[in-house]
């Protein structure tokens, strides 16, 4: 069996953290993805996308590599859960966020 690249990298030692630390949860259910697609047989190819995954304090739980097959996933997993907690974005509230970022707000 060829080995296949590592999709989860460790941030600050978070699966050195108390049994159901938040930071843990989230670093094992990155991991355990990137295990249950290779035992699937899904080989990772080349990295389309890092994400970092980070907590609310801002320091670094990890980051998981994908590739172009996963990207489209997160992207949509994301949108998923952002519109039901916040309900879907809306078009004015779209060009407010890229007009307050070209002012450098």
């Amino acid at each position: 069996m060829a080995s296949t690249p590592a999709r989860w990298h460790d941030g600050e030692a978070p699966l050195g953290r108390p049994y159901g630390d938040p930071d843990k949860v989230v670093a094992l259910a990155f991991a355990l993805y990137g295990i249950r697609r290779q035992a699937a047989g899904h080989v990772p190819g080349e990295r389309a996308a890092t994400i970092t995954i980070t907590n609310a304090e801002g320091r670094i739980i990890g980051s998981l590599d994908v590739d172009a097959d996963d990207a489209p996933r997160f992207s949509k997993a994301i949108t998923e859960m952002i519109d039901t907690d916040f309900g879907p974005i809306e078009k004015t509230a779209i060009e407010r966020l890229i007009a307050e970022r070209a002012a450098g707000a």
